[in-house]
């Protein structure tokens, strides 16, 4: 694992160590603000720890008492030190990903470690003692102070994150080229965009066939943020095109991302060439020149070339899918909330096929996503853990792979912590964007997302493009700039509580009030009405270029969100709450639809569906691994060719805890059992539970006791055996 950035939250680190260590003492700073009371608590111990030590130290040397005795009372005051300072204790644990009972461990090796520092400048005797506690105090605060520069200014790499991917990242097969000589290829990082590069070193060369006669190519150069020098540098790269012994020059940049912040993303390129339908080929010579001395004696590969795509189609296909995250379908007006504040995406239901009853299959962003881009339950996927750092297996191609094989261009925009390269979100992308969305730091907001999601609609105008953006902002913290902010409560006063998740899970009951969820609610609510004017201003970029009617447009959610109910905010459930989401498509013109259609008779499986209903609505041969269905008909796309199941499993898999919900048009199953899930083909249940719940429109569900929860448990235990079944099977076939 190579260089991850992180902002508030850790991710993986090309110093893996280093970032724990210095994202622990971030955590101790952040928990010291918030919490005063106990951090002057555990300031006092040490202080009294270290004037305890100096008179230790002061009777060791006058030979008063015995070491051994000593060792024993310090290991005692340790340890009590240790649960004085445990709430803190905790968060640095969890940084640090403690596998033994947190607190303890952590706390009493950082009160070691501070004490040790101050003993080493504590001389014996008078004055000194107070001196010496001054020196060490000031000296304490200047190296926290640098921590935090280096945290903010070398780690974090504040305003934009340099992510360099795993090495061992496969790249995806040449589309429209193929390569002519012994040349490195491999995916590639720039400014949070990675693509699959050619990479080229001062003074290099090589060359490139282009299939077929074409008269229009796409491609982007760039140089590698890791192997960047910090002094200006004149990188020339040249594209020529060869015929016979003659070669004409076709592309010239000169790129410095030191002195111009143009070149320091990829710079993307849309070049005319003469078509010549005689030639099955042409070659492109892709040539790179330096004025520095340094990159001309250094074999260093760092000038990359991405591409060439065959651009230039007419009636081009468009397929844009849109996910809004964390947002429930119950706050869509389309789906009956009176609020009015989604009227571009109820205007798109009303051109399209609302499907009433659509359930993910992931509960959070990861597994959702994954099943989405592979038509594979989570369990079958087996990427569904932040820890356990799981990629989706090679045997299975993407919806994007397949994509790519049949003309389009792949793209996306994606803003949740977890949606990186390392999982195999990048597999089958051309251009895979991850930005952690951050506020403070103006990243990955909803406002980025559209601009370069408009810039992206207008640069393949003219091609086959499949474009998926995710929109984080409507996830909590929920928290809308002005005028959104104040929108539908303009009556609170309070400062924003940010970290309202965190907040509960702590058990502060008490810094979480009736109002506080009033407030919560009507920012969601904001964060919603924006996220749908970006969704309008996309749809009026497809409607004033003429794309609007041939495009398949998809807006959906990765999941819901709690609020309060069932009693809780964070507790992982399968509720319709937290698995039932919106699902409006707007099939293309080619495909008969009726407009403003509702289907409330068919339960759609979310994640699962949206591949084979995109492949087929263009008549693109499905892959045999996938566990969803078509909803694309022959006559009318509501209705499927595929007969339904009439029920949708959604899964969730934390711990070492597996809970599958089966829900019909009336009932829900829910079956959870203990097994390591690290390891899908080590199943075995183990405490198992099951219970029925009644469901109903508007309504709270109910659990169902006695005879009746025993006949239904009977009904639908038999249909979860058989989809466990199913998937270690997937599990079992691996080659």
């Amino acid at each position: 694992m190579n260089d991850l950035h992180f902002f508030k939250d850790m991710h993986i680190s090309k110093s893996f160590k280093l970032a724990r260590f210095l994202n622990a003492v971030m955590s101790f700073l952040d928990s010291a603000k918030k919490n005063r009371l106990l951090f002057g608590t555990f300031l006092s111990a040490i202080i009294l720890l270290s004037i305890a030590l100096t008179r230790v130290a002061a009777f060791i040397s006058g030979g008063g008492v015995s070491f051994p005795l000593l060792l024993v009372v310090l290991q005692v005051v340790f340890v009590l030190l240790s649960y004085i300072s445990f709430g803190m204790a905790k968060r640095i644990s969890k940084r640090f990903r403690s596998k033994l009972d947190v607190g303890v461990r952590d706390s009493w090796l950082f009160l070691v470690a501070f004490n040790a520092y101050i003993i080493c400048l504590v001389p014996v005797g008078g004055v000194f003692i107070i001196l010496s506690f001054v020196a060490a105090g000031l000296l304490t605060l200047s190296l926290l102070a640098f921590i935090g520069y280096l945290y903010e200014k070398k780690i974090a790499v504040k305003k934009q994150p340099d992510l360099d991917i795993p090495e061992d990242l496969d790249v995806d097969e040449e589309i429209d080229f193929e390569l002519l000589e012994n040349t490195e290829r491999r995916k590639v990082q720039i400014e949070g965009d990675t693509r699959d590069a050619i990479l080229l070193g001062a003074g290099e060369e090589t060359r490139i066939a282009i299939k077929g006669s074409v008269e229009r190519i796409k491609f982007a150069v760039g140089i590698r943020e890791s192997l960047r020098t910090t002094s200006p540098e004149s990188t020339l790269i040249k594209v020529y095109e060869e015929r016979g012994e003659n070669s004409r020059l076709l592309y010239s940049k000169e790129l410095d991302p030191v002195t111009d912040p143009n070149s320091r993303g990829w710079i993307e390129v849309a070049l005319d060439v003469e078509a010549n339908p005689e030639e099955a080929k042409r070659n492109l010579l892709i040539k790179v020149e330096s004025d520095t001395e340094a990159r001309k004696e250094s074999p260093v590969k760092y000038c990359c070339f991405s591409g060439p795509r065959v651009s230039g189609k007419k009636n081009s296909r468009k397929v844009i899918l849109i996910v809004l995250d964390a947002v429930r379908y119950d706050q869509l007006g389309c789906y009956g909330n009176s609020k009015n504040i989604t009227p571009n995406i109820d205007s798109l239901a009303s051109d399209g096929v609302l499907y009433d009853n659509a359930i993910v299959q992931g509960e959070w962003t990861l597994p959702s996503f994954m099943s989405m881009l592979s038509g594979l339950y989570p369990s079958a996927h087996h990427v569904y853990h932040h820890t356990s750092y799981h990629t989706l297996d090679k045997r299975f191609p993407t919806l994007t792979q397949v994509l790519r094989k049949n003309g389009f261009i792949t793209r996306n925009y994606f803003t949740h912590k977890r949606l990186m390269s390392h999982f195999g979100f990048a597999r089958g992308f051309d251009s895979h964007i991850f930005r952690q969305c951050d506020k403070e730091w103006n990243i990955a907001t909803a406002d980025d997302v559209t601009d370069r999601a408009l810039d992206m609609l207008s640069f393949h105008a003219d091609d086959d493009l499949f474009l998926m953006l995710h929109y984080f902002d409507t996830h909590q913290p929920c928290d809308p700039p002005s005028p959104y902010s104040e929108m539908f409560d303009k009556t609170y006063g309070k400062k924003v509580k940010k970290n309202v998740r965190q907040t509960l899970m702590d058990k502060k009951d008490e810094a979480f009030d009736s109002k506080d969820l009033d407030n919560l609610i009507a920012r969601y609510n904001a964060e919603i009405f924006r996220a749908d004017a970006k969704v309008g201003m996309i749809i009026d970029e497809l409607k004033k270029t003429g794309q609007y009617d041939d495009a398949m447009i998809i807006v959906t959610a990765d999941h819901g969100m709690l609020l309060n109910d069932h009693g809780s905010m964070t507790k992982i459930t399968l509720f319709d709450e937290t698995v039932k989401v919106p699902l409006v498509v707007k099939y293309p013109a080619s495909l008969p639809c009726e407009k403003g259609v509702k289907v409330e008779d068919t339960i759609a499986e979310a994640n699962l569906d949206l591949m084979p209903t995109i492949l087929d609505s263009y008549g693109i041969e499905k892959p045999e691994h996938l566990q969803g269905r078509s909803l694309c008909g022959t006559e009318k796309p509501e209705l499927s060719k595929e007969k339904s199941k009439g029920y949708a499993i959604s899964e969730s898999l934390f711990g070492n805890s597996y809970t599958v919900s089966l829900k019909d048009k009336e009932y829900r199953y829910i079956f959870k059992t203990n097994f390591d899930i690290s390891n899908f083909t080590n199943y075995a249940s183990n405490n198992t539970e099951e219970a029925v719940f009644k469901t109903a429109k508007g309504s709270p569900e109910a659990k169902i006791e006695g005879a009746e929860a025993g006949e239904l448990i009977k009904k639908y235990s038999p249909l979860v055996k058989e989809h466990i079944e199913n998937v270690l099977k997937v599990h079992n076939n691996k080659k």
